[in-house]
């Protein structure tokens, strides 16, 4: 049986070519849809007549994920701020911060019958990238860097749509149809490809779902990170389990993991100037603010909840009765969602050839509470993207004696954790030949529990933020819709299933540009034997679609700093130095002061600035005192409107409303004015010397800096 078998397998193989040249005349021709991801759009600010506004540069105002002036923000706080630093309380900034940031979101809103305002709108292309104008293919080839297939398939076959990203999930789905049928009486051709990428997966759930004759449409579909089960991000929003309302978090590891540690080092020393109470109810009613305003009834956003924390999110955002008609199309696009793998089942048996391409083992951004439960992308739990595949958390790798399962859960574990692995009780192989091995070389994958095992690609340690800017996975996207040559994951040794992820725009578009543009003639010989040295390894690694772990990384520096040495691009500004001293000042302070800013350290550590006389600390005898501090209380803002004795009265003095002077321990209503201007002279002296010691840090840190921004 096994010599039959190896018989026709290599009969398959001598074959296989011949099938390949026929299928790729028929098909190189054949126009293809992108579908981008959430923010590839572009969204432009309108007024009530539909006319756009303009800044005061007279350019139009991209709103995505809002109109955020910067100037205007600071300018709405900068009165508040000063009081609020200046009294150590709340002097309106939360309420000034949450209208300002609301102000920012306005155009994004939508009603309770899920119709979004009609401030923003979208710069749509009804027709090939051949029409567009240059500025429009610049800007979509910087979104989607797909500009072979230009050259290949030609422009006139390459499609962009185009949505808004915080429109109605039903419009965008109807939409994309709609789209796709334009598509085919445009070019006269029967059938089309299309590249679903991050959002655009979850866009496609509805179509398969709400237009399931699309399938006849459809040539073939590479999905690209699709978010087909959501973002574990989106739902710790609408759930509020939000890392940074955890004051310890917030205080400690919270900027690290977004912005890097320097500049989380100078924030975490800057945030302290406002005390702990003040901050957290800044964060609290703005992310109230925010959850009501813009996420509640916008149902695109909703297409990013995963199915499993459906149930929970909707219960605590749409459970009123005056959200009744966003619930009923969120509940549409649940069903879609919960069919999905169902639906690319039945989409296959029809003939649509499926592929989907994605990276992993990158941590969730550390913005909900969910960051480390399972792999990620940094944007999207893999869980999502694909399939449903089984793998080690970030970090980790599967036990020693794991053997792939080669089979795929009909009965969906979790997407809250992953684990450990269970055998599902019922499953249903999908993979071509069960002696293949799905496991990746690191050991963290188990692709054969995913649901197209044959035709899934793996990036490790690629994030989602960069997967445009892999010059590999581009190529890929390239191949499979420009021929159909590639089959599977085993059709071509240069693309195979396990690859690494990496980042080489930067590189391409403004690194080697520079290098091509300098005058060897002029240069010495040590000088122009390292550029021309670091630009061949440069074109070199360029050239194979098989990455190397740190490769990519390594070559870009060593290019970056040969173009620095000659003077072709100015030196990037060292923060080596500067880096640990705002490293230390805010270990320390964490370490002294905990989550607090800095004048509750004050009041921790030197007790006299609260208006305390000595001996007059004890105040649990005195009846006066201790029904003062049950009613006058700070009232810190929670998602419940709750009153919270975490903050008692400083050291048992109270504000006598009516009268606007300190009472120490109810026995007194003289003014304790000099402690009170002691306690506030010493916080703004010390919050002066921090913000100015952290505003310098900074403008060293980037004085004469040309950084290599990712776009």
């Amino acid at each position: 049986m096994k010599k039959i078998l190896a018989v026709i397998l290599s009969l398959t193989m001598l074959l296989c070519p011949l099938v390949f040249a026929v299928d790729a005349a028929d098909y190189t021709d054949l126009p293809c849809i992108i579908v981008p991801g959430i923010g590839q759009s572009r969204a432009w600010l309108v007024d009530d007549n539909g006319e756009y506004v303009l800044n005061s540069d007279g350019e139009k105002i991209h709103c995505f994920p809002g109109n955020f002036d910067i100037e205007k923000i600071l300018s709405d706080i900068a009165v508040p701020l000063s009081l609020s630093v200046a009294s150590q309380s709340d002097m309106g900034l939360s309420d000034a911060l949450c209208n300002s940031i609301e102000d920012a979101f306005r155009m994004n809103e939508t009603d309770d019958n899920a119709v979004p305002c009609g401030y923003v709108s979208i710069e749509t292309y009804p027709h090939s990238l051949a029409e567009c104008t240059e500025e429009q293919r610049q800007y979509i080839f910087d979104c989607i860097p797909m500009q072979r297939m230009g050259e290949t398939v030609g422009f006139e076959n390459m499609y962009y749509y185009a949505y808004n990203s915080f429109g109605n999930a039903i419009d965008m789905i109807d939409g994309l149809y709609d789209f796709i049928q334009m598509v085919k009486a445009q070019t006269g051709k029967d059938k089309v490809n299309i590249i679903p990428i991050s959002m655009g997966g979850a866009i496609f759930n509805g179509l398969m779902e709400l237009h399931p004759d699309v399938a006849n449409d459809l040539h073939r579909i590479v999905f690209v990170v699709p978010a087909l089960n959501g973002s574990l991000i989106v739902s710790d929003i609408y759930e509020r389990e939000l890392t940074f309302l955890d004051e310890d978090y917030l205080y400690s590891d919270f900027f690290d993991g977004i912005l890097g540690e320097t500049n989380a080092s100078a924030i975490e020393i800057a945030i302290r100037v406002l005390p702990k109470d003040v901050l957290m109810t800044c964060l609290n009613k703005t992310v109230d603010m925010l959850l009501t305003k813009v996420f509640a009834n916008c149902t695109a956003l909703w297409m990013l909840v995963p199915k499993d924390q459906y149930s929970k999110c909707v219960k605590m955002n749409l459970s009123d009765k005056s959200k009744a008609e966003v619930r009923r199309q969120t509940d549409i696009y649940h069903n879609a969602q919960s069919n999905s793998n169902k639906n690319i089942l039945a989409f296959r048996k029809q003939g649509v050839e499926i592929f989907n391409v994605l990276g992993y083992d990158v941590s969730l951004y550390n913005v909900g509470n969910s960051w480390n439960k399972q792999n990620a992308d940094g944007v999207i739990h893999t869980y999502s993207t694909s399939m449903g595949a089984y793998m080690a958390n970030v970090g980790e790798t599967l036990p020693d004696n794991y053997t792939q399962q080669n089979s795929y859960y009909t009965n969906q574990q979790s997407s809250v954790s992953i684990k450990s692995f269970f055998a599902a009780s019922t499953s249903a192989s999908q993979c071509s030949n069960t002696s293949h091995n799905h496991i990746s070389p690191d050991r963290v994958v188990d692709a054969s529990t995913g649901l197209l095992p044959d035709y899934t690609f793996y990036f490790d340690n690629q994030p989602h933020a960069t997967a445009n800017q892999n010059d590999i996975i581009m190529k890929l996207c390239c191949e499979l819709v420009e021929t159909d040559r590639i089959k599977n994951v085993f059709s071509d040794e240069n693309f195979p299933q396990f690859n690494i992820g990496r980042a080489t725009k930067v590189l391409r578009e403004e690194l080697l540009p520079a290098a091509e543009s300098v005058d060897m003639s002029a240069l010495s010989d040590e000088d122009r034997n390292e550029l021309e040295e670091a630009m061949n390894d440069a074109y070199d690694m360029l050239s194979r679609t098989i990455a190397v772990e740190g490769e990519a990384p390594a070559i870009e520096q060593r290019l970056r700093s040969a173009l620095e040495n000659v003077g072709a691009i100015e030196k990037e500004s060292d923060s080596s130095q500067i880096s640990p001293i705002v490293k230390t000042i805010s270990d320390t302070l964490l370490a002294v002061g905990g989550a607090n800013g800095y004048s509750d350290m004050l009041k921790d550590s030197l007790p006299g600035l609260n208006g305390d006389s000595e001996g007059e600390s004890d105040n649990t005898e005195n009846p006066i005192a201790t029904d003062t501090s049950d009613s006058n209380s700070d009232i810190i803002y929670t998602d419940n409107s709750s009153i919270s004795n975490d903050t008692a009265d400083i050291s048992n003095s109270a504000i006598d409303s009516s009268s606007s002077t300190f009472t120490s321990n109810g026995n007194s209503s003289v003014p304790n004015t000099n402690h009170h201007l002691l306690r506030n002279g010493c916080i703004i002296t010390i919050s002066i010397f921090f913000i100015a010691s952290v505003s310098l840090i900074i403008v060293i840190k980037r004085r004469k800096s040309d950084r290599y921004t990712e776009r």
